[in-house]
């Protein structure tokens, strides 16, 4: 779901109440100004021993309560209360044919194209939308509702799935839009369920599944099919319950140091020691030798239970956000790709789940007195009513869940164990204005809550609230950005006449909380890197970490990405309160600060358009884009007195430069009538992203993720549209590319190991090489 489909509700009341407060003086005196009275009582009290928080924090959050319950809040404010108890009812209708139409529309528009991919995303998007999407675990006898839209999706699905040749997916699609048509018997649908039966034969057949020898089906012989499928989808080991995580070296902390540390930080390695300063706050240091691979933490969303870490865990997106834009894409319950859809939520447009012969789907099916149905996670069921609201509040969802589930599972840790509740809150650095947003976010977030729990009493919703108000906080400075590697556009908007290959690069699919983890220290060239297993963040050493040597995450800013060491602080000081002292920091490597004239823009402007121009001739040339790709920097290139000059263009590097003549040259070559000049702007092509590897190479070393991701773009380019393997142009060139092709994968393959460990290496090399 793109950004701009996300409410934004909730961001607007909230600019809207502080703008009265701060026009209202005797509001603002009392709401908007620090230093906050610290009178202490008995209610905040209780409120700050319940939350696990301060009397301070309780004051302030109580006094915003007060201010919206005195009905002092505007009265937009206030009816978002009826706003709760509408979506509570059930009687707000999300689903939406019409959107499901258009998203159906736009997939057939990349299907006829031959982007299937992208055909599927949007298939599974409309369907997200469409009511009524499975009967699957419904009475058939019942009244049948109009699933027309999704019947119509199902089987188009289904279609791109036997283009593609995914059997077990083309059939479970295939059955459920049959089932949809059948159970509506509508007029007129006997070629379509004609064509859906043709295709369960042609994929029964593959499989190996029997299947009635009619020529056009009713309904028992495809439910007989169904049953058939699944009984023997449940021999499968796809989605598999279980899988298997690294150990750090040294073995876990808590397990080895259970009765020797004053304070456990279950995850982190026995070869890593929690510190403590009056200047740095809390930090790690290397009690250990670490060398570039080995593992130094593992860490579940949330942090691990009581019982303490283990190595075979199970996949769950519990304590994590799934991103409105990964729900199509990702289960909801164990995050994997989604290709076929098992089930769909048929309450909110947000939740999907996979489809057999995963293990996750069998883990959610019920049978009571002969009736399957599919069991969602209890914590959806508390918030599907309410995701449209929740999704405006961008972080307020991620808090909600975990709010949710302290109160519904009463977890159990060890006094001595990190918890969400010890991260640091920041109360007295935040801002008043974002203290007072926070605040009234933690509000509807306890309103929220309280249609969850019946046993709600007033002061249970003010401690949920004052926990929300202080997880809010946490998660600005604590949060961690889940990613995963997919294929994104990087010229204009994409629609179903582009035809530029999609590259690679690692895309935010989830938001989550990892308390210990949370304990490393920022450093502007840090000597870990993360990387991601479903709900587990993984630390992996990038460099030499010697005896007492501190160990530095990075929380964004990267000194080779940012250069201005005072453009780095400012960032960190704003969002993390953080004044970073790193070495690139403290002695940068030039602290002159330059901005370009206006001219210099506008010569900025002009060279980069001379230099796409060159690639839109019938003829281009390597020596032609070289040049104007030269003046190009040249122009980037501010001189100083005291280094070698600074790159001012922000979001541009002269890798990217080449980078974009390369997409520009492919997507000419796929466009044009002529194979001489096609082949022609095909080499031309995966020579400029050879030239964009070599600059990424030489700027952030070749044992860097980014080396890793623009290698591995060139090897999918090069084998994609060249005949054969431009050995001779890596080795005229002297790049900093192997010059074979299994060179390239072996380089990839290696790398991918360092960075983010063998099974993830694996699973790289199977998806793209």
């Amino acid at each position: 779901m793109p950004a701009d489909l996300v409410s934004s509700l909730w961001s607007r009341l909230l600019d809207i109440e502080l703008n009265i407060v701060k026009k209202n003086d005797k509001l603002a005196e009392r709401l908007l100004k620090k230093p906050f009275d610290c009178q202490t009582s008995t209610l905040y009290s209780q409120m700050a021993e319940g939350a696990n928080s301060t009397q301070t924090a309780a004051r302030y959050y109580h006094s915003i309560v007060k201010y919206i319950e005195d009905k002092e809040a505007s009265e937009g404010l206030r009816r978002i209360l009826c706003f709760i108890e509408d979506l509570s009812s059930g009687e707000v209708e999300v689903k939406n044919v019409e959107k499901a139409r258009q998203f159906r529309e736009s997939g057939n528009r990349f299907f006829r194209s031959g982007k299937l991919s992208r055909s599927s995303e949007l298939y599974r998007q409309a369907l997200l939308h469409a009511p009524h999407a499975f009967p699957l675990f419904h009475n058939h006898a019942s009244p049948p509702m109009d699933s027309t839209e999704a019947a119509l999706l199902h089987g188009n699905l289904s279609a791109v799935f036997a283009r593609q040749q995914s059997w077990t997916a083309c059939l479970w699609e295939s059955i459920i839009a049959t089932e949809l048509h059948l159970i509506a018997n509508r007029p007129g649908i006997c070629s379509l369920v004609r064509r859906l039966w043709s295709r369960i034969t042609q994929c029964c057949d593959h499989i190996g599944l029997s299947y009635p020898k009619v020529t056009l089906p009713e309904l028992h012989h495809v439910v007989t099919i169904r049953q058939a499928f699944l009984q023997l989808s449940t021999a499968s080991d796809v989605g598999a319950p279980t899988y298997e995580l690294p150990e750090p070296r040294y073995g876990f902390q808590e397990a080895i140091l259970r009765c020797v540390l004053s304070f456990q930080y279950p995850g982190l390695s026995c070869g890593l020691l929690v510190t403590e300063s009056k200047q740095k706050g809390r930090y790690v240091v290397a009690t250990e030798e670490f060398q570039p691979g080995d593992v130094l933490a593992v860490e579940p969303a949330s942090g691990w239970p009581a019982s303490g870490p283990r190595t075979t865990v199970s996949a769950s997106g519990d304590c994590l956000l799934l991103l409105p834009s990964q729900r199509m894409s990702k289960c909801t319950a164990c995050l994997n790709p989604l290709s076929a859809i098992g089930y769909l939520c048929p309450n909110c447009c947000d939740t999907a789940y996979c489809a057999p012969p995963s293990k996750c789907f069998f883990r959610h099916l019920t049978k009571s007195d002969e009736v399957v149905s599919f069991s969602q996670p209890p914590w959806h069921t508390a918030e599907c009513r309410f995701m449209f609201l929740l999704n405006s509040t961008g972080l307020g969802h991620l808090c909600f869940r975990l709010a949710w589930l302290r109160r519904k599972n009463h977890r159990q840790m060890s006094s001595r164990q990190l918890t969400i509740d010890q991260l640091v809150s920041h109360f007295d650095e935040f801002e008043v204005e974002d203290l007072f947003q926070y605040a009234v976010t933690a509000w509807l977030l306890a309103k929220l809550l309280s249609r969850s729990f019946c046993d709600q009493d007033t002061m249970t919703e003010l401690i949920d609230g004052l926990w929300c108000f202080d997880t809010l906080r946490r998660l600005q400075c604590n949060a961690h950005a889940i990613t995963d590697v997919q294929e994104t556009f990087q010229l204009e908007m994409e629609d179903e006449t582009y035809h530029a290959l999609p590259r690679l690069g690692q895309v935010r699919v989830a938001t989550a909380l990892f308390p210990c983890v949370s304990m490393l220290n920022h450093a502007c060239e840090p000597s870990v890197s993360n990387s991601f297993e479903n709900q587990f963040i993984i630390l992996r050493c990038t460099k030499p970490i010697h005896l007492s040597d501190e160990v530095y995450n990075c929380y964004g800013p990267h000194y080779l990405h940012d250069t201005s060491n005072s453009s780095r602080r400012a960032q960190l000081q704003k969002q993390y309160f953080f004044n970073c002292s790193c070495q690139h920091c403290a002695n940068p490597r030039c602290a002159h600060v330059l901005k370009p004239t206006t001219a210099v823009q506008k010569q900025w402007d002009a060279a980069l358009s001379r230099m796409m121009r060159v690639t839109e001739t019938n003829s281009p040339t390597l020596p032609e884009l070289q040049n104007t790709w030269s003046q190009a920097c040249q122009i980037g290139t501010l001189s100083c007195p005291f280094c070698d000059g600074h790159w001012w263009p922000q979001g541009e590097s002269p890798g990217s430069l080449w980078d974009t003549a390369g997409q520009r040259c492919i997507t000419a070559a796929l466009t044009t009538l002529d194979p001489h000049i096609s082949n022609r702007l095909k080499l031309l092509g995966v020579q400029c992203f050879a030239k964009s590897v070599d600059w990424v190479s030489k700027h952030f070393g070749d044992h860097s993720s980014e080396y890793l991701w623009e290698l591995l773009n060139f090897f999918r380019t090069a084998v994609e549209v060249l005949d054969q393997w431009p050995s001779g142009i890596l080795e005229t060139h002297a790049l900093s590319i192997p010059t074979s092709l299994e060179g390239v994968r072996k380089t990839i393959f290696s790398l991918a190991c360092l960075l983010y460990g063998q099974r993830n290496a694996k699973e790289i090399e199977g998806r793209f090489l």
